[in-house]
């Protein structure tokens, strides 16, 4: 794999990890009630949103990971 070439999974990963890590600080620096206000449910947005943009990525590039296991 060319050093260019990043697996889209672990690449939206590492986005997701740091959106969440994020978002989890503001809603701490806002005030602890926000960690059971409806808008904390976002975080189980932030991780499915990402997954699904690698899911796409992986598809555009073309990448058949049952294929790639086998060798």
């Amino acid at each position: 794999m060319a050093a260019s070439k990043m697996n889209s999974g672990l690449l939206y990963g590492l986005i997701a990890a740091g959106v969440a890590i994020i978002f989890t600080l503001v809603l701490y620096i806002l005030e602890a009630s926000y960690f059971v206000h409806p808008i904390a449910f976002l975080a189980f947005a932030i991780p499915i949103v990402f997954a699904v943009l690698a899911g796409k990525a992986q598809k555009k590039n073309k990448v058949d990971i049952l294929n790639s296991l086998k060798h």
